[in-house]
């Protein structure tokens, strides 16, 4: 992780995006979890324990005391496991490295506090550390 102070050593411009993932936990995709755990070399005892824990769930939708009829879901870790958001930033990491390869005159750092993702980077000055960042939103 670059330093600001370090940056502005070199008389350069530190720049950061924040971004925060809206809906992260509902939209994980369970294939692409699963993909991005044997990728980083889990071990496949791991990797099937993710899988049940993600299969055969179901959700009952509950309004002023009416409960709804109970619907599989196919998508998504359960809000409130302790091993949600472990899952969540390991499905993440995979974006990283997608935007590196993309946006490689981009220069950032991915930094990622579960839903919460930040893009860190050096320029020459704020025009440049924006069109930067721009490069790595999109």
């Amino acid at each position: 992780m670059k330093r600001v102070e370090e940056v502005w050593g070199r008389g350069n411009t530190a720049a950061v995006l924040l971004m925060d993932v809206k809906g992260a936990f509902p939209h994980v995709a369970k294939g692409n979890l699963i993909k991005r755990m044997e990728e980083m070399g889990f071990e496949a005892d791991l990797v099937r324990w993710v899988e049940s824990f993600m299969e055969e769930r179901k959700v009952i939708m509950s309004m002023d005391g009416n409960e709804g009829d109970s619907m599989d879901v196919e998508t998504g870790v359960p809000q409130g496991s302790r091993v949600s958001p472990v899952l969540f930033v390991i499905y993440l990491l995979g974006l990283f490295g997608r935007v590196e390869e993309q946006e490689g005159e981009c220069g950032s750092e991915g930094i990622s506090f579960v839903d919460d993702v930040a893009w860190v980077l050096e320029g020459e000055d704020v025009g440049e550390c924006t069109q930067q960042l721009e490069g790595c939103a999109k």
